[in-house]
């Protein structure tokens, strides 16, 4: 792998630290820079060339979903990690639906630093646990994936209920069963789904189907 420029975006300077030690030990780094906010990783990226961002999702003045968003209008070759503590699944969606490139947990070893670098370096998705069932790798790709859900037109209840079925990964031939169907209406809702919500593949459906409150997803007390 040839020697990478690396943004460090963390309101943390002794979690940046650190990692900055750990990816030195790696021995993969051209630069590394360190940005405490989105603001200042919007600058960095205008200044010099970026290969990776490692960033939390919750920073002062413009968080990760923000800063990515404004990144992803301009560039779509900057390799975005997230590093963070969420656990909540809309929120990592949200993230991907935003075009980052992985997403690692805070609290995971350094020791994955350099698989995870060289997987999102290859044009793959690091995609954590929670969120991993929503992810069709046949038609995930590397560069982002457009908001298409503001105003999409209203799901019929039988909509509303294939969708359900098709977020727990259902077949076609098992929801038509289920709900006493010929395959083919099952195909025809299900076409009209992808239309109305304007959804290229699951990870879309499962962004709309959990922001719009067809899936209730549980918040961490």
């Amino acid at each position: 792998m040839r020697l990478i420029n690396i943004i460090l975006a963390d309101d943390h300077p002794i979690y940046r630290d650190g990692l900055e030690q750990a990816l030195n030990r790696l021995g993969i780094a051209g630069s590394i820079l360190h940005a405490s906010n989105g603001s200042e990783v919007l600058d960095l990226c205008e200044l010099t060339d970026v290969d990776l961002i490692f960033m939390d999702a919750k920073m002062p003045k413009l968080n990760g979903l923000g800063t990515t968003s404004i990144i992803r209008k301009k560039n779509t070759k900057i390799k975005i990690i997230i590093l963070s503590m969420l656990e909540d699944k809309l929120s990592i969606l949200q993230l991907f639906n935003a075009g980052i490139n992985g997403f690692m947990h805070k609290n995971t070893d350094h020791r994955p630093l350099l698989h995870a670098i060289d997987w999102v370096m290859n044009d793959k998705i690091l995609v954590p646990d929670e969120v991993s069932e929503y992810f069709d790798y046949d038609y995930v790709k590397a560069d982002g994936f457009e908001d298409h859900f503001n105003n999409p037109n209203k799901l019929s209840d039988r909509e509303a209920e294939i969708l359900l079925l098709i977020c727990q990964q259902l077949s076609t031939k098992e929801i038509a069963d289920k709900l006493s169907l010929t395959n083919k209406t099952v195909e025809t809702h299900r076409n009209n789904i992808m239309v109305k919500t304007r959804a290229k593949n699951m990870v879309g459906l499962a962004f709309f189907a959990l922001s719009k409150g067809y899936i209730k997803h549980k918040k961490k007390k």
